[in-house]
């Protein structure tokens, strides 16, 4: 079943909305992002889970990145779910620390599960780092967001 041209632009808006939430610190813009159970899997053992931790999740990738990170979701491949309210979205993109010249910090493959209710919302994301930082979105989110700012961007 073909993914309709309104619906790929209003996931495109959310994926972007994601990032600008991010990059700003943005709490009330996140928090309309996702459901209200929604699970986000970051790493190896990084797993958070419903509105509240949700909401923590924010300060704490903005207290390890600082305002100066930079997300970009690119490549996005679209999968119907498996009713006509559900997406499966593979993309994936660097982050860019503006604050070292736009140097990527950190590359992120990700797997976005949606729902469509009012209209689309994150019901699930996985979020894996790859390349030479990789263990670190992970530890962060299992630690409170005590890894250092060189080594976590997400």
């Amino acid at each position: 079943m073909s993914i309709d041209l309104a619906a790929r632009l209003d996931v495109q808006e959310l994926l972007a909305r994601f990032c600008h939430a991010i990059d700003h610190a943005d709490a009330r813009g996140w928090r309309e992002l996702f459901t209200h159970d929604a699970c986000i899997m970051c790493g190896e053992g990084g797993r958070v889970q419903g509105s509240a931790d949700i909401a923590a999740l924010l300060d704490q990738i903005t207290r390890c990145a600082g305002p100066q990170m930079r997300h970009l979701i690119t490549a996005t491949v679209f999968d119907r779910g498996a009713t006509w309210r559900d997406l499966k979205v593979t993309a994936y993109g660097p982050v860019l620390d503006l604050a070292q010249g736009g140097a990527i910090a950190g590359f992120y493959d990700y797997v976005f599960e949606l729902r469509l209710s009012d209209h689309w919302r994150i019901r699930s994301l996985s979020a894996q780092q790859v390349g030479s930082q990789a263990p670190a979105i992970g530890a962060a989110v299992a630690t409170g967001g005590a890894t250092p700012r060189s080594a976590t961007a997400h």
